[in-house]
């Protein structure tokens, strides 16, 4: 960013704070000036808290694989190496204390859906996912393929 357009910012948010604060006396006081920070803190918080960690390459069946080996070697508990819903059968999933880690084989990026995102949302919502319940994602013996 330009020094000139960085100006024309920090005028624009000054001009703002100076409405808001004739129409609001409240606005720029202390009280909400902590305000502000308490919620910025809560959200960073909890940002960092639904973050999962993506682990990409070296997730097919070959056991020298080098990333569920790292992924392994770095603490985290697996949950399961292996999905029953094609395309993503070499999807691992794990957790390093709370925190999810995605081992994802290559379909993730070229299916337009896979493994990959039938579990993200549910670990966004804070979810904890077990390997019972990725297991019972399959039908009998068989892969089910996930057609959305």
């Amino acid at each position: 960013m330009t020094r000139r357009a960085e100006l024309v910012l920090l005028l624009a948010v000054a001009l703002e704070i100076a409405v808001f604060s004739a129409l609001a006396p409240a606005f720029f006081s202390l009280a909400n000036g902590f305000e502000i920070v308490r919620s910025s803190v809560e959200l960073g918080l909890l940002a960092v808290a639904l973050t999962p960690i993506l682990v990409s390459g070296g997730m097919s069946v070959d056991p020298d694989d080098k990333t569920p080996e790292g992924i392994r070697k770095s603490g985290a508990v697996v949950e399961t190496h292996g999905f029953p819903v094609l395309p993503g059968s070499m999807f691992l999933m794990a957790y390093l204390g709370d925190t999810p880690v995605m081992g994802l084989s290559g379909c993730v990026l070229h299916d337009p859906f896979t493994a990959f995102d039938v579990l993200l949302p549910r670990l966004l919502a804070g979810e904890k996912i077990t390997r019972a319940e990725i297991m019972a994602m399959g039908h009998g013996g068989l892969q089910r393929k996930h057609d959305h």
